[in-house]
């Protein structure tokens, strides 16, 4: 049973004993718990359920997890991936194998900086670029300033994109 209101933290019920859900990207902590690395699939030395700037989730396109991490600072929230062919405009030139990640992040400063790792666990590179999806415009653009690299966390093989973005 989940209690949601509009004042988050949300709080859940499990195995008989309350716990408080004190991030709010939208992603339970079992599932962070679960997530590779022992739950600490950004590597940093601490589990990502407690952590209001990483959420890890298994990706629903490739059912294996993904990442997004910003700045310690920001705030995740919706953090989600959804297929291509799930949205408004399709990008004929590109194949989303990791699909579309989607997430919110408050900075609480406008203007501020941050950047962002995008990790895909059990993926490797293999010549990928960074492209967005803009719904207003319904247009595809490639992000220029990101790098893409493979990695090993927690001995699993890695994808991992950063960029930056502005608040």
């Amino acid at each position: 049973i989940t209690a949601v209101s509009d004042n988050c933290p949300c709080v859940q019920w499990q195995d008989e004993n309350w716990e408080i859900n004190t991030d709010n990207d939208g992603i339970s902590k079992e599932e962070e718990a679960a997530a590779p690395n022992s739950g600490d699939a950004n590597n940093d030395g601490t589990i990502d359920s407690i952590q209001n700037f990483v959420s890890s989730f298994v990706n629903p396109v490739t059912s294996k997890y993904t990442v997004v991490e910003t700045d310690a600072v920001c705030d995740l929230n919706a953090v989600s991936a959804d297929a291509e062919s799930n949205k408004s405009a399709q990008d004929s030139g590109y194949a989303y194998s990791t699909g579309l990640v989607n997430f919110t992040a408050d900075c609480g400063t406008p203007g501020y900086t941050t950047t962002v790792r995008l990790i895909f666990f059990d993926k490797l590179s293999s010549g990928l670029v960074l492209r967005k999806f803009n719904p207003t415009t319904n247009a595809y653009f490639t992000i220029g300033n990101a790098t893409v690299t493979d990695s090993v966390i927690g001995g699993r093989p890695a994808l991992v994109v950063t960029y930056q973005i502005v608040d």
